[in-house]
């Protein structure tokens, strides 16, 4: 019983290397970049969000809307870095202040 658990131990952590090694051959992706060379996470560049006519109505009257879209405007050169609508994304991303 206990050469079977050590066994299994092994084996996963073989595994665990295995994994780990793939993902390390895997390529991670670069982020975009705007002519002036900045990426979406620069202090130059700003989310601006992107709304239905429903939510603009709501904040209009001073209701939170949800944006559907949100895209990352080089401050510079009025470039668009990125878009996204990545529900994710949109929660983490702070639009106001």
């Amino acid at each position: 019983m206990l050469g079977r658990v050590v066994g299994s131990v092994e084996e996963a952590r073989q595994d665990a290397e295995q994994a780990g090694a793939k993902e390390a051959k895997e390529p991670k992706p670069s982020l975009k970049r705007c002519p002036c060379g900045y990426d979406r996470n620069h202090p130059m560049v700003s989310p601006k969000a992107d709304y239905t006519f429903l939510g603009w109505c709501l904040i209009m009257i001073g209701i939170s809307a949800k944006p559907t879209s949100i895209s990352f405007v080089c401050r510079t050169c009025d470039t668009v870095v990125e878009r996204t609508t990545n529900p994710k994304d949109i929660a983490e991303t702070r639009l106001w202040g």
